[in-house]
């Protein structure tokens, strides 16, 4: 496994060729074209995007773009390609990885497997697919821990390097979760793991007792019309397993197809792709339970730029390592697909989000000037948020060491070191900050503002 690491290199959209693959065909017929604008219709960048996220000094979106290491971007609103880019080496017609992308489309699969019957409900145990898991406290994992990242097996994401190139680089990857330990309980713990989607994908093929990549085509990627053939990359040769975690290959407007499905409700052309409800379930915010995090939902994440109070947003969005998105805001009616080599310096969720706030000429309320004072939770537990020397300044609970925080966007402030991140809640009547979300993206706890003495 490490003489495969040192080969592959390090991880990159270009490794189209790197692993085994199983291919899945274009459709036999294309359903829907896309209505192409040949001018550039979006705002001039210095309208929208803020200095702190233009690094390089771009003049321009094109600037920006090619500066950034962006190789696709394009943006569509009402079935209109608004703006349309491929740069850093890359053409319309290339085909790159996705990395984590990959995950949402697999849980939509998932998705169409309940609806057909052939997974009765998320409560079922993994075990039940996977007899494997039969053992010790591994049998209270359900299907719903594996969606939503809280199996409590002992993988995370963000949580050591050799660990997720084991998974990255594993040539079985069966043999992989056969073996994984338990960390935590299940249902009670947010952990961000390749693995729970891996084992997700082993119970599909259980279920359906059909070829993953085979099942895919024919329930997702022919009748959207797909233009292009995609690839599942496998663990090896061997043992033929999709590398479900992050291993999907495509073209970039194939990829906004697949967001305008989720756009529209899971229709298309009038058929019922993707049940409406598992949609809603994406969109509809609501803080966790059995140890789930809000920011991440059947497969896709939500924990965007904030212009609004925490539940009252419904855009979510797939992501890949380095930047790759399909971002679907229902409001704007507007799907946004960017890919890139490396994330070249930015913060893609605020980009992204400062662009769409733009496309709906809506206003920008700055909110920042209510940002301190004090706040306590249900527990009696205080925080403080203050401003010193140019500095927005946490005071987080139980007196541990003060935080240096940034704001990004309108309604929440973040620390990039230790991942916290406080989101402002806005009372609409007066336009004053009355609480805030201490969130530090596994629970969220919320802290009701102390009127000022």
């Amino acid at each position: 496994m490490i003489w495969r690491a040192v080969k592959s290199g390090r991880p990159s959209i270009k490794h189209t060729d790197k692993f085994p693959k199983k291919t899945i065909t274009k459709a036999p017929n294309s359903s829907f074209f896309f209505v192409e604008n040949e001018k550039k219709l979006l705002p001039p960048l210095k309208e929208w995007l803020h200095e702190y996220e233009n690094p390089h000094q771009a003049q321009d979106l094109s600037d920006f773009l090619d500066k950034t290491t962006t190789t696709a971007f394009i943006v569509m609103r009402n079935d209109s390609i608004l703006y349309e880019k491929y740069s850093n080496g890359h053409q319309k017609e290339g085909n790159q990885l996705v990395f984590s992308v990959t995950k949402s489309f697999v849980t939509t699969l998932l998705a169409i497997a309940i609806a057909e019957g052939h997974i009765q409900s998320l409560e079922q145990k993994v075990s039940e697919f996977l007899p494997e898991f039969k053992d010790g406290k591994r049998d209270d994992i359900r299907l719903q821990d594996v969606l939503q990242m809280t199996s409590g097996l002992n993988f995370d994401d963000y949580g050591g390097l050799p660990q997720l190139i084991r998974t990255y680089q594993n040539p079985n990857l069966r043999r992989l979760t056969k073996n994984a330990k338990l960390a935590h309980p299940p249902s009670t713990y947010f952990a961000y793991k390749s693995i729970d989607t891996q084992v997700l994908a082993f119970c599909i093929e259980v279920a359906t007792k059909r070829d993953l990549t085979e099942y895919f085509q024919e329930k997702i990627w022919h009748p959207l019309g797909m233009n292009y053939d995609a690839y599942f990359t496998v663990d090896s040769k061997k043992h033929q397993n999709e590398r479900t975690f992050g291993g999907f290959i495509a073209k970039s407007r194939d990829l906004l197809r697949f967001g305008k499905l989720f756009l529209d409700n899971g229709q298309w052309n009038g058929q019922q792709i993707v049940p409406q409800v598992w949609i809603e379930q994406i969109k509809k915010r609501k803080e966790g339970k059995n140890g789930q995090w809000w920011g991440y939902q059947n497969g896709w994440w939500r924990e965007g730029y904030l212009d609004k109070n925490l539940m009252d947003g419904t855009d979510f969005y797939a992501v890949g390592y380095q930047g790759q998105f399909i971002y679907v805001h229902p409001e704007a009616n507007v799907v946004i697909v960017r890919q890139g080599l490396k994330k070249g310096g930015v913060n893609w969720n605020n980009v992204i989000g400062s662009l769409l706030v733009k496309l709906q000429n809506k206003e920008t309320k700055d909110y920042s000037i209510y940002f301190t004072g004090v706040y306590k939770d249900e527990k009696k537990e205080v925080v403080k948020i203050a401003r010193e020397n140019g500095q927005w300044i946490l005071y987080p609970k139980n007196g541990k060491k003060p935080l240096q925080m940034k704001q990004y966007c309108p309604q929440s402030l973040y620390d990039s070191k230790t991942y916290i991140r406080t989101i402002f809640d806005v009372d609409t009547l007066t336009q004053e900050v009355k609480g805030l979300h201490y969130d530090d993206f596994k629970t969220v706890i919320y802290f009701e503002k102390e009127a000022e003495r």
